[in-house]
């Protein structure tokens, strides 16, 4: 059995030499068993040891019996030993989170934190293969898609699983044939949640009425689909990375090429987009996994608006999420980072000459004063990131500001809202508000990377030229 969890691990890359590996141990058969191949296989391996134990304070004496019982088995190995103890009831009342959900939450906490105590450790959990079953078919219950299917990774993160590819049985075996002591945890033969309702009654009754090798089944299932979700997740992370832009927490994309993309990898785009504008850390599985509130009704919701939404329409999705569409553009983003992002920046001076640096790494506008005669390299440049103006039509101080209800702009055709303006160039909304414009006593004499104004033109009669350059990002 040793020979075949250090192929499984090295197949998987669980056991790193010269890493400290952190044993979730409780003092069941499952983690007993786990702990104890891992001591035999430590020095062939060249990784160090050591054990935590999370004592949650639902059994009373017996649960501190436990913990003393794993320290005790740490002592006499010379393995160093972590525990905590929590009052988990109080925790779930206070939280009004289900007894379960609470014990896994706090006890993952500690883990996290002894880790990270320990030097970044690795931190090995005793899931095995009849675990696997019950998770593929609680996510098949829940209409999980193929991410759910693909049940328990070997690894996630910093979390391994060394005896996944073992089942309960082999892992009991183990302790009898090698005269290993373990608890027994009596809360797990009460079919209180969820899980234990499919292991104590679910699974036997599938077992006994329909197929007795309804484990190996399920576990087969999780493999076929997390090698298909490995590739499918592969071809997303490619067209995610073609497809997607990034900016100020807003994801944009066009349309169209979205739809170009096949319905598997549309979908995994838009869970890889709303993971992250949530900040999500699972936002590599292309899941909803850890997204409060999301599912199937709200993948469909935001499918449906890629594909019909109108110019100049939006929807609220949960979290905090928003979706708009402007002139075949999606852009996803976050209401309160957007609302955050597009707050009316206090007016800045320009310096003249000089640099001027926008807030919030929102760029720099340089200026600079020529007398007499343009140099050519500057009356051939037609970029939008660059004006020049007659700086003796400016008038007054000239100022960065940030567009407000009520802007004008004066173009060859007459004065014109700086809202229509912006309709009429096919600017989201979302980016209106981040445009620097240049102003002068009068009004707005440049809109920054869009287009300058009949204010302060220079002509055949300019003496003194101002030459203004925007340079993203500064």
């Amino acid at each position: 059995m040793l020979k075949q969890l250090r192929d499984f691990c090295e197949k998987n890359s669980l056991l790193q030499r010269g890493k400290t590996v952190l044993v979730a141990c409780s003092g069941g058969p499952d983690s007993m068993a786990m702990l104890d191949m891992l001591l035999n296989l430590k020095a062939e391996m060249g990784f160090s040891l050591a054990v935590a134990h999370f004592e949650h304070g639902i059994r009373g004496q017996e649960s501190l019996n436990d913990a003393a019982f794993v320290q005790e088995y740490c002592d006499r190995h010379d393995v160093p030993f972590y525990m905590k103890s929590a009052n988990v009831p109080e925790w779930s009342r206070t939280h009004g989170e289900s007894l379960e959900t609470s014990a896994r939450k706090l006890r993952y906490s500690f883990l996290q934190e002894t880790a990270k105590i320990i030097g970044g450790a690795d931190i090995a959990t005793a899931h095995h293969r009849d675990d696997q079953a019950e998770t593929v078919l609680m996510h098949i219950l829940r209409g999980s898609g193929l991410t759910g299917l693909s049940g328990i990774r070997p690894r996630r993160g910093n979390i391994i699983r060394p005896v996944l590819f073992l089942s309960k049985e082999q892992l009991m075996d183990y302790c009898y044939m090698n005269g290993i002591e373990a608890r027994m945890d009596r809360t797990n033969e009460i079919a209180d949640c969820t899980r234990n309702r499919i292991r104590l009654n679910l699974m036997p009754n599938l077992a006994s009425t329909y197929n007795q090798g309804i484990t190996e089944g399920l576990c087969h299932l999780a493999e076929i689909a997390a090698t298909d979700g490995d590739y499918l997740q592969q071809e997303s992370l490619k067209a995610y990375e073609k497809l997607v832009n990034v900016r100020d927490g807003i994801l944009k994309f066009q349309r169209e090429e979205f739809l170009k993309l096949h319905t598997a990898i549309q979908r995994r785009i838009i869970q890889k987009m709303v993971s992250v504008v949530s900040d999500n850390k699972s936002a590599d599985n292309f899941s909803f996994c850890g997204i409060s509130n999301w599912g199937y009704v709200h993948l469909k919701l935001l499918s449906d608006f890629i594909e019909n939404g109108r110019t100049g329409t939006r929807i609220s999705l949960p979290g905090d999420i928003q979706a708009s569409m402007d002139y075949g553009v999606i852009s996803i983003f976050r209401k309160t980072a957007l609302a955050l992002s597009s707050v009316n920046q206090e007016n800045i001076e320009l310096q003249v000459p000089g640099d001027t640096f926008l807030k919030n790494g929102g760029g720099c506008i340089s200026a600079e004063i020529y007398e007499g005669e343009l140099p050519e390299k500057i009356r051939s440049n037609k970029s939008v990131f660059q004006v020049i103006l007659d700086y003796k039509k400016c008038c007054g101080r000239l100022q960065v500001k940030y567009r407000r209800d009520g802007d004008r702009i004066q173009l060859k055709a007459g004065s014109k809202k700086l809202k229509d303006f912006f309709i009429d160039r096919k600017i989201p909304r979302e980016e209106r508000a981040k445009i620097p414009l240049i102003w002068d006593d009068r009004g707005i004499l440049w809109v920054v990377g869009v287009k300058h104004t009949q204010l302060g033109v220079y002509d055949e009669n300019t003496e003194l030229f101002l030459v203004l350059t925007f340079e993203r990002g500064v």
